[in-house]
């Protein structure tokens, strides 16, 4: 994703796409799509519908794996849920079909995104963690 999405990274979208999942105003987003070709963003958005299942198995599996709590599986599957959601209205945008409302939307599924998959990362690297340090002192 990130080589894909280098040509998405310019002076106007130092994040690359992220600039267009937390744009929150027209104003943001007609500078955003000005600065890019929209064939790199039609192909970053599609690629990352086959990259949310492979993202959401390694978690999944991850946390099954260290019998995390079951919440936080859940979580991991929200995630997906709010990146699908969110790259639909990214692509809705993309076609013209956007209101404040939708853009204020996708920022927030963003976030939600970004919030589960962070916390179930932190609670599988915890546990891993944790796992090294009983079997190191046996």
């Amino acid at each position: 994703m990130q080589w894909q999405g280098a040509s998405l990274k310019n002076v106007a979208a130092p994040g690359g796409i992220l600039g267009l999942e937390f744009a929150r105003n027209s104003e943001s987003l007609q500078l955003l799509l000005m600065s890019w070709k929209s064939n790199d963003v039609w192909t970053n958005i599609l690629l990352d519908f086959i990259y949310i299942p492979s993202y959401t198995f390694f978690f999944v599996a991850s946390l099954r794996l260290l019998r995390a709590a079951n919440f936080t599986v859940v979580l991991a599957s929200l995630a997906a849920l709010f990146d699908l959601a969110e790259n639909s209205l990214m692509m809705l945008s993309l076609a013209g079909h956007y209101s404040s409302i939708s853009l204020q939307a996708t920022a927030l599924l963003a976030g939600l995104k970004f919030f589960c998959l962070g916390f179930c990362a932190a609670v599988i690297i915890a546990k891993s963690l944790n796992q090294a340090w009983l079997y190191l002192r046996g």
